[in-house]
């Protein structure tokens, strides 16, 4: 129903009018030096999960498509 729809949307939108709280300030005990190396490891983790990701929904596609005739025409 309209009402249940104007509620649902005002409910998804309000986190965004409102906002997150912000913290008083930015200082934190962990060393910079860990920081970044956790920021570097992460990147990487992203980078090998997206590549492995894309080559496996590369081959699968084409097996479903079945459009695919060699593994070398199963990656897009």
């Amino acid at each position: 129903s309209l009402p249940l729809a104007i509620l649902g949307v005002a409910l998804i939108v309000a986190p965004h009018i409102v906002g997150a709280p912000q913290p008083e300030s930015f200082e934190t005990a962990i060393p910079e030096g860990l920081h970044h190396q956790f920021v570097v490891a992460v990147t990487l983790t992203d980078l090998v999960f997206w590549l492995v990701l894309g080559a496996v929904v590369g081959v699968v596609r084409g097996r479903f498509t079945g459009t695919a005739t060699s593994l070398r025409d199963s990656f897009a």
